[in-house]
């Protein structure tokens, strides 16, 4: 089960942050360093609040 939930963490947080590089840089017109970092940023935020998520459903 470990293993599941760490496959959809890497999952999750390449989702968010592919569309959040391509929002920033086609709807902001950001650069691509700063449209990277924000989407890091978003990637790692969503992957931190799915495992909490995951981690209160099987406690």
């Amino acid at each position: 089960m470990e293993l599941f939930r760490s496959f959809m963490g890497i999952i999750i947080f390449a989702l968010f942050a592919l569309t959040s590089f391509f929002i920033g840089q086609m709807l902001f017109g950001l650069t691509d360093g700063i449209s990277v970092l924000i989407a890091i940023v978003i990637g790692i935020g969503a992957e931190v609040i799915y495992r909490r998520l995951s981690n209160k459903r099987n406690d």
